[in-house]
């Protein structure tokens, strides 16, 4: 695993993408070695490369808890009003829709909230 974190951080996007890819493969049978690199993933979320944000997106469903979901959405939220780039806000918007209603709901603690998100 400390591999495959040194890929995620390395400068190098070819190297970034193919740890993230690597967290992905993980995701399926050892999600906990994805959770614990929450953070190094979300740092992802903001990186120039739209192919290293996508690829971040996509393992968030891996880390979200009842305990981080409001968290995680609320830092997609503002990622959405910060980017420029349509179809990445959409990627982020599908993202949050799915992440919510993973499990029917069953991380969301807040219905009013989830309103709100959906409709703002």
């Amino acid at each position: 695993m400390s591999n495959l974190k040194s890929f995620v951080e390395d400068t190098d996007q070819n190297l970034k993408y193919l740890g993230l890819a690597g967290l992905k493969d993980l995701m399926s049978f050892a999600p906990q070695v994805v959770k614990r690199n929450r953070n190094l993933v979300l740092e992802c979320l903001q990186d120039p490369d739209i192919s290293i944000r996508l690829r971040a997106l996509d393992l968030l469903e891996g880390i979200v808890s009842k305990e981080n979901l409001m968290s995680i959405v609320d830092r997609l939220s503002g990622e959405a009003v910060e980017t420029e780039d349509p179809h990445y806000r959409d990627e982020i918007g599908q993202k949050i829709v799915t992440l919510c209603s993973k499990d029917k709901f069953k991380f969301v603690t807040d219905f009013a909230w989830f309103v709100f998100i959906v409709l703002c």
